[in-house]
């Protein structure tokens, strides 16, 4: 707001080779390469910061964050209530991969039921609703701006927000308990069954 100064949000998942090298002490020599070719020596930030203007409280998701669920719901759990996701997607060249990134940004509405305003530099610009249907959207290449009434809801009781915002990726990560269980289990009639036959011999 004017005269109450300014507030920033530090990327969170850097992406690593290009804002960060993930072995940079075992392969020092590596990293340098990287550094000489373009790629940033950054470290993220630790605070999933949520901005507030009159009743509005929002969060801005960075180029690839909007590609992570579990990142976006940690935003909405802290009262975020606006998605917005800011990403230069000019560097693809390709609408595949632009439309490609889109696509998998509108399951962070459809998860967190959060309207998201997606701002791109030569990818898809867009608005979309809770429910992650499009409301407004500017074509690709082109250059122009999007002006839009997005509708929001000021507060949300714990009670409403959704199954994937309280517990994040629990489904999945059962299914995969359940999934090596399982095979554990056959894996031990398997050893059991090759025992008694030769005991039985």
């Amino acid at each position: 707001e004017p005269g109450k100064g300014y507030d920033y949000y530090r990327k969170v998942h850097l992406v690593p080779f290009g804002e960060w090298f993930p072995y940079k002490k075992l392969f020092p020599f590596a990293a340098r390469i990287l550094e000489k070719a373009g790629a940033g020596d950054f470290s993220p930030g630790t605070s999933f910061k949520v901005f507030k203007y009159e009743d509005l409280a929002f969060n801005v998701l960075i180029c690839f964050e909007d590609v992570f669920g579990n990142l976006a719901r940690k935003f909405v759990l802290n009262g975020s209530r606006l998605m917005i996701n800011i990403t230069n997607d000019a560097w693809s060249g390709s609408e595949k991969a632009e439309v490609q990134h889109f696509s998998i940004s509108v399951f962070r509405a459809i998860e967190n039921r959060v309207p998201l305003v997606r701002v791109a530099n030569g990818g898809v610009t867009v608005y979309l609703d809770p429910y992650g249907r499009i409301v407004e959207r500017l074509p690709l290449f082109k250059s122009d701006y999007l002006v839009c009434n997005v509708k929001y809801k000021p507060t949300v009781s714990m009670k409403s927000l959704t199954f994937y915002t309280k517990h994040g990726d629990f489904l999945p990560f059962s299914m995969i308990a359940l999934v090596i269980f399982v095979l554990l289990v056959e894996l031990f009639i398997k050893i059991v069954d090759i025992i008694l036959n030769r005991n039985n011999m």
